[in-house]
């Protein structure tokens, strides 16, 4: 198809591109937006310097490139690319006319890239951005900052951002797994601020309903010499909301035990947690019996603080032993009969 020298055609193909794309062929719309940017950036190159004051022209075609942009970052979103989206996000934000607003899905997505790639003071730019250029109040914008606020870490604000987020949606597992994780930083790092309000007086909080739920984690009295205990036991009650939820995102559970074991270590070398923590990489395995590190850690756990279940931590990892020497046998068979 061949692409016609003509502004109106750029606005046709964006429409095209648009169509493709709510049908998640990610393909064709990467062929469209980049035949769109050609045109557009070929078109700009007539105004370089020509004059001081930008003309309506002009206007359009920075805004058409704005659009082409941002699609092309959503198809290249759809392939689980996010080297190419984040940059075509951003290219798209660099060339946004003053006066055109954001897409408030660009924003979403291009933070939640920002997440996974850790670059937190990037996320806490493009969530408080997204929250200040949007008349709603999405609940996923406070969850999204407050996590990232807590890695910078900004405990005040991040306080803030995932109190806003419980009240906003009450219910999300994730949210109730970032605040316990927000507890156990600032437990960690206890003199940095004053006490979290009591999680259970949020209003709506069914907390106090499950209290008796809760017991079974809030029997953990013993003294904690690396972590407040006002902070571990609010970090508790966030955990039970999470598992109450029968929350399954596997690397969210890794990172909530990667805390809870670093939080409970004591200066004798034993480890107030490792009971729960242990409990916490079991879950993991109901959810995945094949994922080893589970496996690996769960046995560490109980040959350094559980030793009664060493033998069990043992046994688990030679199940995965057992059936590796299966599939290298599989392997050996497949080669040789080719």
């Amino acid at each position: 198809m061949e692409f016609i020298n003509d502004k109106t055609t750029i606005d046709f193909y964006l429409q095209q591109s648009l169509i493709y794309l709510f049908k998640k062929d990610s393909n064709k719309v990467i062929e469209l937006c980049n035949n769109i940017l050609k045109k557009c950036d070929e078109q700009l190159k007539d105004f370089d310097g020509k004059s001081v004051r930008e003309s309506e022209e002009e206007k359009k075609l920075k805004e058409q490139k704005y659009n082409g942009c941002i699609i092309l970052g959503h198809a290249y979103y759809l392939q689980n690319n996010l080297f190419d989206s984040e940059e075509n996000y951003v290219k798209g934000i660099k060339c946004k006319p003053s006066d055109k607003k954001f897409d408030m899905k660009m924003l979403a997505r291009l933070g939640r890239i920002y997440i996974r790639r850790k670059t937190w003071e990037d996320a806490r730019i493009v969530f408080e951005k997204l929250l200040q250029s949007s008349q709603a109040n999405y609940a996923f914008a406070w969850r999204y900052l407050g996590y990232a606020l807590t890695k910078i870490p900004k405990f005040k604000a991040a306080e803030e951002a995932l109190t806003e987020a419980i009240l906003l949606d009450l219910e999300n597992p994730l949210t109730w797994s970032y605040m316990c994780m927000y507890c156990l930083e600032v437990g960690m790092h206890k003199d940095e601020l004053e006490a979290l309000p009591n999680l259970s007086s949020v209003e709506g909080s069914d907390t106090k309903r499950k209290q008796n739920e809760n017991e079974s984690l809030d029997k953990s009295k013993a003294k904690i010499e690396g972590i407040d205990k006002k902070r571990l036991k609010e970090a508790k009650e966030c955990l039970n909301e999470v598992l109450l939820k029968d929350y399954k995102d596997v690397e969210i559970l890794f990172e909530l035990a990667h805390l809870l074991l670093k939080s409970g270590q004591k200066e004798d070398g034993t480890n107030d947690e490792a009971e729960l923590v242990s409990n916490l990489y079991k879950r993991i395995l109901n959810i995945n019996p094949e994922n080893e590190d589970a496996a690996k850690r769960l046995a560490i756990v109980y040959a350094e603080y559980i030793p009664k279940n060493t033998q069990e931590g043992i046994d688990r990892l030679n199940k995965f032993k057992e059936k590796l020497e299966e599939e290298r046998k599989k392997l050996e068979e497949y080669q040789n009969d080719n």
